[in-house]
């Protein structure tokens, strides 16, 4: 009687864990991937969100830390009202990305 694994068996064995090992390390390297975008793409809101706040308030801009870059595009200018396009662009794995909006700025010339 023979006691023990046969030979197939432990490459079976060996073959099984090393196909869970390699998914589970794809699917934490995706997570993490998934991560790292939703925490760029949250920053890039924020700043948005600061350089908006700044202009109502008719403050100048700051300048941004990399990987962002702003872009501020006047638009018109009527009856005391400026419409400007703010854009904020940065870099991520999926290539360039961004955020654009628009601000409609009461000036208080007179």
């Amino acid at each position: 009687m023979d006691q023990g694994f046969s030979l197939t068996e432990v490459l079976v064995s060996l073959v099984l864990v090393t196909g869970t090992s390699l998914a589970l390390l794809k699917q934490q390297w995706q997570v993490s991937q998934l991560f790292n975008q939703t925490h760029l793409r949250a920053q890039a809101l924020y700043q948005l969100d600061n350089a908006s706040e700044r202009l109502y308030a008719g403050h100048g801009f700051q300048s941004l830390d990399v990987p962002y870059t702003l872009y501020l595009n006047p638009l018109s200018a009527i009856n005391h009202q400026h419409l400007v396009n703010l854009k904020l662009t940065w870099t991520s794995t999926q290539g360039l990305r961004a955020l654009v909006r628009t601000l409609v700025i009461e000036s208080c010339d007179e």
